[in-house]
């Protein structure tokens, strides 16, 4: 039997005091049979540019109906391990939570494994994989097959683009790396992972780009959105393990950030003609945050994340986002950690003996601590958060736990201490503000969450293994009728309930789209910084308003961009076409 649960949310101007809104607003299932089917979604994923669907990836085993409505979309896997030698499914829903197409890739051996490691969503549509696998298997869901085999001993990487209607586009697979991170700025395709030897990075043409690497390098390789290589940017001496590892872009200063785990010996981080040495402590957990200009491809900055945890000590960067110029992280640390880069300070301490969740805000502009909590507990059972992510135009932050124990408080303030255990989604705003939280079943919460900023929406998704479970947070109930499946739900960022905030005029754009000068409506200070992104995130103009809320765009070229407005009250995106 299906279910859908659905509310009907209102479009809102303004953010208000709504104690009793209904922040839920859809829940759709992949259900599992009695006999065993489980999916289980690994990545959400959205697209701002072209924010008309959501895409989920995951596992699954058994036979699972991957149809959410009153059909039937059964698919059995070829697998039997729900984390060996798995196969996934990804699929494509609209706004309302309709499936558009869903594709499977299995595993047809013992032998064969496939690890996605990460997901994106480019401009054009398509749906952009990085994965890492053995053996050798169909990687074209459709009814052509394009088998691919790993080559030798040593890991080998898989990169595999499907366009918007889910057909087989194109696939690049190499040896001797390890994808770890992947962006797509636009249709441009980056990909960071580590180097094992000797890799050709023009795999798609037969070129040669090899590239030879001795142990401990990491890589950056860009190919467009067609699957044609074009550069690639090789960082000998820094640390192998990924351990902590994201790969991050900052569209204010067209720039990424890569993480990773300080080990062994002295490193030089600076891959060009300068010098950035830094000695690791063998005996503490230490991380490093790395700036590459993704225009230039050198080396622009390093900054040191310090713990005072033994090295054998689990202390993590859990998940990472960056939004309005600023680093969000979230994780779990023991004894002491140090945000900041120079004088070494206590930025949290723990008292406790036992590890901590953490969330902290970084202005990357200087690398300096904003805030950061810590979320005590009185059980010994960690809790970092299993994702984050950031609202830019409802300047949320919100995060994702699963199993967080009696007596843990996800307020970080001391507000708010859960009685019995949760999974929860907590929410604050972009300054450590706790707006509230929802609560799941222990073990039935979602783990995995994307946002759509145009609408100021939350996706999140999860799996639920009994009947037991609700999957609305709200005052209503969803209990699905399977045993086992896997959930996505969409929940309105403008109506969470117990979120108390000024009314605040959103701005808007008129008219849209324009040829010479857009018109901002809604209240803004005269003279307030603007500055405008093209859609591969450049900043092509910036300036102040004047006294008529005018702005010329005649001298940029036909496309779409995004008008920003950053200031201690206001913080928005707007989205515009020039003609």
């Amino acid at each position: 039997m299906k279910k859908t649960f659905t509310l009907v949310a209102l479009s809102l101007t303004c953010l208000v005091t709504n104690v009793n809104a209904q922040f839920h607003t859809w829940t759709k299932l992949n259900e599992g049979d009695v006999n065993g089917g489980e999916a289980h979604p690994e990545f959400v994923r959205t697209n701002d540019n072209a924010s008309t669907a959501v895409i989920q990836v995951g596992r699954f085993v058994g036979t699972v109906d991957f149809d959410p409505t009153t059909g039937t979309n059964p698919m059995s896997a070829l697998s039997n391990d729900i984390y060996e030698n798995t196969d996934w499914y990804i699929q494509k829903l609209d706004l309302s939570g309709n499936v558009l197409w869903t594709r499977f890739i299995q595993m047809d051996d013992a032998q064969d494994n496939l690890e996605i490691v990460d997901v994106d969503v480019a401009d054009d549509g398509g749906v952009v994989l990085l994965a890492n696998f053995t053996g050798g298997f169909d990687v074209n869901p459709g009814a052509v097959t394009n088998v691919i085999n790993s080559n030798g001993v040593d890991p080998n990487m898989l990169i595999l683009k499907l366009n918007s209607s889910g057909v087989f586009y194109f696939e690049q697979h190499f040896e001797n790396v390890e994808g770890l991170g992947l962006i797509v700025r636009g249709t441009d395709i980056h990909v960071s992972g580590d180097i094992y030897g000797t890799v050709d990075f023009d795999y798609s043409s037969g070129g040669t780009a090899n590239v030879t690497s001795s142990f401990g390098a990491k890589f950056i390789m860009n190919i467009s959105g067609t699957g044609t290589y074009y550069s690639n940017i090789l960082m000998e001496g820094y640390s192998l393990g990924n351990f902590g590892f994201h790969f991050e872009y900052d569209p204010i200063s067209n720039s990424f950030y890569l993480f990773g785990g300080l080990f062994g010996s002295t490193i030089d981080f600076d891959f060009g003609p300068g010098s950035a040495v830094i000695t690791p402590n063998p005996s503490v957990r230490e991380y490093f945050v790395a700036k590459i200009s993704r225009l230039t491809e050198q080396f622009e900055d390093v900054h040191i994340i310090n713990t005072t945890a033994p090295s054998y000590i689990n202390a993590t960067i859990n998940k990472v986002d960056i939004k309005f110029g600023k680093l969000f992280l979230a994780g779990e640390f023991t004894n002491d950690i140090d945000f900041e880069t120079g004088t070494p300070a206590v930025s949290l301490s723990t008292t406790s003996g036992s590890e901590l969740a953490y969330l902290a805000c970084i202005d990357l502009s200087s690398f300096s601590l904003l805030w950061a909590k810590k979320f005590e507990k009185t059980n010994p059972v960690a809790e970092g958060a299993s994702d984050l992510k950031v609202a830019f135009n409802s300047n949320k932050v919100y995060l994702t736990s699963n199993y967080v124990t009696a007596g843990t408080d996800v307020s970080g303030n001391g507000t708010d201490v859960l009685t019995v255990s949760k999974d929860v989604i907590t929410i604050f705003d972009k300054n450590g503000t706790y707006l509230g939280k929802k609560e799941y079943p222990s073990s039935g919460g979602p783990n995995r969450l994307a946002v759509l900023d145009n609408d100021e929406e939350l996706f999140a998704a999860g799996y639920y293994t009994n009947t037991i479970f609700d999957l609305n947070p709200d005052a209503g109930t969803f209990i699905p009728s399977s045993e086992d499946g896997s959930f996505i739900s969409r929940f309105s960022a403008t109506n969470i309930a117990g979120l108390e905030t000024k009314s605040t005029e959103l701005l808007s754009i008129y008219p849209n789209p324009a040829s010479s000068v857009i018109l901002i409506d809604g209240q803004i200070t005269e003279n307030s910084s603007y500055a405008i992104q093209s859609i591969d995130g450049s900043i092509v103009a910036t300036g102040t308003t004047s006294n008529t809320n005018s702005i010329s765009i005649e001298s940029l070229p036909s496309g779409v961009y995004f008008l920003k407005f950053e200031t201690s009250e206001l913080s928005q995106a707007l989205k515009f076409i020039k003609e």
